[in-house]
Formats: structure tokens, C-alpha cells, sequence
């Protein structure tokens, strides 16, 4: 693969997984591995291998390289579907570690947890604090006080599970006053 930069005439040569740059031409040692070089115009010009990445509705994921010669470095390129997905898994994973942070706590180790994502949570149950019954404010972010948090039914003290089953939406303050006793959703044991 040949790529020429237009505005220098730069080089870029792609042989066999090696990758060599030309100077702009007029320099000496025509062809070297360098990934930057100054142009005519005095700007720093970098070749990049250039990464778009794309998820389907299955789930799928696609990637695209291209290389790419830029005045600044950029980073790699994902669609609106994939960045979503990837929030997504982000938002997931951070409340199942703290959950196992938690049962780690409590002298349980390697808690087995759902991957269970809060929006999910907060989506089924219509943004509406399941302590309280008064709507939550998605834009409110922690720490106020009527941010929305995920209340465990069962509390993580008595081992109650991080599934989709034993969570609920709650206010941060409506979860904090609950502490670690039973809330509504599920019926207490006697």
C-alpha cells in the first residue's frame, strides 16, 4: 500500500507488516521508519494508522484501518452504536466491581455478580425511586443527594445477589437511610 500526503508529498510505504516513511522530497535518505516530519509549511505532520470501530445490532463488532497522515495525532474513531456499547459495559462493570469490592468487605471473596447495567436498572423502573416513590433526575450526578443509585433489595450485607432480580432504582439519600435493612420489592424472610 502507497499513501502520498498531498499538501507535502510525503510518502508512506505499508511492505509486508513494516512501515516506511518517506521525508518530504528534497530531504536526503528517501526512505526511512519515522512516524513524523516537519513539512514545508513548518507544521509537524504525523503518519497514523487511523481506527474506526463499529457494533451492528447483534453485537458484532467491525473495525477499519486506514493510514492517515494529520497535523495532530487523533484518536481512534468509534461510531455512536459503539460508544454506546462500550458506556455501557463501562457503566456494568464499575457497579459489579464495587459490588464484589463490598462482599470482599463483608469476608466473601470472588462474589459471583451479574453484569448488570444501572440505566438498565433505572429504565425498567421508570426513574422512579422505589424507597420513596418521587422520579429521580437522570442529569443529577453524584454527589447530590437525590442522584440515583442502585439499591440492593436484599441488602449486600445478608448476601443479597447483584442480579437484575434483587435491584432497584433509588435515590442516593433514599439508599442511604435504608442502610442495610430489607426495602420494598421483596419480602422480608422471618
Amino acid at each position: 500500500m502507497v499513501a502520498i500526503h498531498q499538501q507535502t508529498g510525503a510518502l508512506l510505504a505499508y511492505t509486508d507488516r513494516i512501515l516506511w516513511w518517506t521525508k518530504v522530497p528534497g530531504q536526503e535518505h528517501p526512505l526511512v521508519q519515522q512516524t513524523s516530519f516537519e513539512g514545508d509549511d513548518g507544521r509537524q505532520w504525523h503518519w497514523q494508522n487511523e481506527i474506526f470501530r463499529d457494533v451492528d445490532e447483534g453485537g458484532k463488532t467491525y473495525d477499519w484501518e486506514a493510514w492517515v497522515c494529520v497535523a495532530e495525532p487523533t484518536p481512534t474513531l468509534w461510531t455512536p452504536a459503539y460508544a454506546a456499547r462500550s458506556e455501557k459495559q463501562r457503566r456494568s462493570t464499575r457497579a459489579r466491581n464495587s459490588y464484589q469490592a463490598r462482599m470482599r468487605g463483608y469476608g466473601t471473596l470472588n462474589a459471583g455478580a451479574d453484569q448488570v447495567d444501572p440505566v438498565d436498572i433505572y429504565d425498567r423502573d421508570q426513574w422512579v425511586c422505589k424507597l420513596c416513590h418521587r422520579a429521580m433526575n437522570p442529569s443529577a450526578e453524584w454527589p447530590d443527594p437525590w442522584s440515583a443509585t442502585l439499591d440492593h433489595i436484599q441488602p449486600v450485607a445478608e448476601s443479597g445477589a447483584h442480579t437484575a432480580e434483587n435491584l432497584q432504582a433509588a435515590h442516593w439519600i433514599c439508599n442511604i437511610r435504608k442502610g442495610d435493612t430489607w426495602g420494598p420489592g421483596e419480602a422480608q424472610p422471618s
